[in-house]
């Protein structure tokens, strides 16, 4: 993507670029963000004000400490309410939004150079295994694999 970005803005070749190559330059950004969409850390938000509401909550509870009907009354809504929004806005239920957003927090923590251990027990895991699993289940490699991952 970064390439395509690149290769997009670029004031030496945009003027060598023929239209049907920048069509194709476009075509594939988009294709790259839509196929972002997709990836498991991919974090859609919610677009009522309920919802933006209550992934504010859910988003402060880092540690996730809040049960759903702590997280529903401090955002002001039910918990029918909040499961009922978060799937129709996000595609996602609530519980695998705030797994998704926690992972998020982590990938953040661990790409600015905190440890595993650290960021596990930031993040409320009770263990660094535990935390280790909950990344796999989303990401689908290790935080290991993840800090050691070219950038």
């Amino acid at each position: 993507m970064r390439a395509l970005l690149e290769t997009a803005f670029d004031a030496d070749t945009m003027g060598n670029t023929t239209a049907e190559k920048t069509e194709l330059v476009v075509r594939l950004m988009l294709h790259e963000l839509t196929a972002t969409a997709h990836a498991p850390t991919f974090l859609p938000m919610p677009t009522s004000a309920a919802g933006q509401r209550i992934a504010a909550v859910a988003a402060s509870d880092y540690r996730n400490a809040l049960g759903v009907d702590e997280v529903a009354a401090r955002a002001a809504t039910s918990v029918r309410t909040l499961s009922r929004l978060f799937m129709a806005e996000t595609g996602l239920t609530f519980k695998l939004w705030r797994q998704r957003a926690r992972i998020v927090q982590a990938m953040d923590r661990l790409g600015r150079g905190k440890t595993i251990g650290q960021v596990a027990s930031e993040l409320g895991f009770s263990s660094t295994a535990s935390f280790s699993c909950a990344f796999r289940q989303v990401t689908d490699m290790t935080p290991t694999a993840f800090v050691g991952a070219p950038g």
